[in-house]
């Protein structure tokens, strides 16, 4: 089931990139260059996605997200994706200020991050919470929200995502 949400949250990821990303691009649109037979002579497209979880890297279920995403991101034909991956570590670490300093401030300011992946509630929450100040205008896509809780949530147009 798991895996399952990780596929649904990586298509959703890719129907984004195709139907609202808008920067950097000739005049073929991001959606031909992905349905273009591979031996074609259009370029690969060039992205940088983030993929956030809220806790330490050694939990099961991150290990098997970072697998999955990475084989569906390295089997899209036309696309070159360059995937980071960050954990949060917010269980062991009190205020979230750190991480946001550290590691966005610093590390990804300059990667020009395209997408942004979160996984679960308190991901998503630390976006929302610092997205101002970290990847401003950075679209995202969550995953692994229980419904209940997205309502309580205020989620721009470019915050999309798959619940439970």
């Amino acid at each position: 089931m798991k895996a399952l949400k990780i596929l649904l949250a990586v298509l959703l990821a890719l129907f984004f990139f195709i139907a609202v990303e808008g920067g950097n691009r000739s005049d073929t649109t991001i959606a031909e260059t992905a349905a273009a037979p591979p031996n074609s002579v259009t370029a690969k497209i060039q992205k940088k996605v983030l993929l956030v979880f809220p806790y330490q890297p050694a939990m099961p279920h991150a290990i098997l997200a970072g697998q999955a995403l990475n084989e569906e991101f390295r089997a899209a034909d036309n696309l070159n994706i360059e995937l980071y991956v960050e954990y949060l570590d917010l269980n062991r670490f009190q205020g979230d200020e750190y991480q946001a300093q550290l590691l966005f401030e610093i590390k990804y300011k300059r990667k020009s991050i395209n997408l942004v992946l979160l996984n679960g509630e308190a991901a998503l929450t630390f976006l929302l919470k610092h997205r101002n100040a970290i990847l401003p205008g950075v679209a995202a896509v969550f995953y692994d929200v229980i419904s209940r809780r997205i309502e309580g949530f205020c989620l721009p147009p470019d915050i999309i995502g798959i619940s439970l």
